[in-house]
């Protein structure tokens, strides 16, 4: 129980240095030594949701001091009105959008902000990866600016869920928001202090910890250029293939493509009716692929599809692969795709499928 250092001392002290090697590599600042545990500025939380939540709640303490406690000073219906005018609560910037794994200008908007008095948070559960690589760690170029950040090892670091941390800049922001209750034990370095939303856990830090002393930061810079590498070697051999389409160029380890037969490339947007039948292909494809056991390949629905064959107002059903696993080769990849292509064959030689579009 992590919470209290009399039961087990070592899970706080472990967490507490899981949490200061995660502020390094973000590029926050670091004490050399800590006097109490509101200095550590950060927390492992029970996933991305609750990190985000935490951050949002230091926004909201930031900027209604007391609110925590007291309340916000307007009634809920006139939040809207009042931010509208002069208060905005704070503006979250994607480190990896959950999607095409799309990095925002941290940097830029990080500029605005500032210069705004507004909070900046960033959700990184997938781009906090990139911290750990000096060759593309250019990529979230501003991250350290940030007010908060979500990062979310149990994605990236090949490490059993659940293991999430919010990580705030100034760590009295953390205990801004801290638990004020009889229950929690008032020691030195009792975290319960600083874990809104959260009372006794169990001691999850140790996996990442082990992880880091296993690999190294070397090790993990080694493993994560390895899964960047692999990730655009398999856009380039999508790229080359003339039946199937890149749908973004991902800063990260995501390709995000579907299954085009040749003859609707022809230049022009295709019809709402081919994009009917193009996202039962595709469906068909992911369905296959899944019962089949030899690969997992992702599917959803993407509302808005900037390609110039696709028309910008229909649902297109994409198909996506994330590399996360060290094992995977590029012989892996190429199986995959040639997957794809002769389902998408199967599909379009037997005519319509009955394979129902689920949202």
């Amino acid at each position: 129980m992590c919470n209290q250092s009399i039961q087990a001392p070592a899970a706080s002290f472990i967490e507490m240095e899981v949490v200061h090697w995660l502020r390094q590599q973000l590029g926050f600042q670091v004490p050399s030594e800590y006097t109490t545990v509101t200095e550590i500025g950060g927390i492992m939380t029970a996933g991305g949701c609750l990190s985000n939540t935490v951050g949002m709640m230091a926004a909201r303490e930031s900027l209604f001091p007391g609110s925590g406690l007291t309340g916000l000073p307007v009634v809920a219906s006139k939040i809207r009105e009042r931010a509208s005018g002069h208060h905005l609560l704070a503006c979250v910037a994607y480190a990896g959008d959950s999607r095409s794994m799309g990095i925002d200008n941290l940097h830029d908007i990080g500029v605005v902000l500032r210069k705004n008095k507004v909070w900046f948070h960033v959700d990184a559960c997938h781009g906090s990866q990139l911290a750990f690589s000096r060759t593309h760690r250019h990529r979230i170029r501003g991250i350290e600016e940030a007010d908060s950040v979500t990062i979310d090892p149990h994605k990236v670091l090949w490490i059993p869920y659940m293991c999430s941390f919010a990580l705030l800049k100034d760590p009295k922001s953390l205990a801004n928001i801290s638990t004020n209750s009889d229950l929690i034990l008032k020691t030195q370095w009792s975290l319960g202090q600083i874990t809104p939303c959260i009372g006794s856990k169990a001691f999850d830090a140790l996996k990442l910890w082990a992880t880091i002393k296993y690999f190294g930061r070397s090790g993990i810079e080694t493993l994560i250029d390895t899964r960047l590498a692999l990730t655009k070697a398999f856009q380039d051999e999508i790229n080359r293939h003339t039946e199937v389409v890149l749908l973004n160029e991902t800063d990260i380890n995501a390709c995000m493509f579907i299954f085009m037969p040749q003859s609707l490339h022809q230049g022009s947007r295709i019809s709402a009716k081919d994009v009917e039948m193009l996202n039962e292909c595709n469906l068909f494809i992911k369905t296959s692929i899944l019962e089949s056991g030899d690969a997992l390949v992702h599917g959803f629905n993407l509302k808005r599809c900037s390609h110039h064959l696709l028309p910008e107002d229909k649902v297109v059903y994409v198909l996506r692969t994330i590399n996360g696993n060290p094992l995977t080769t590029a012989g892996h990849l190429k199986e995959i795709l040639d997957t794809v292509v002769d389902l998408g064959h199967q599909f379009y030689s037997n005519g319509r499928a009955s394979v129902e579009l689920r949202d």
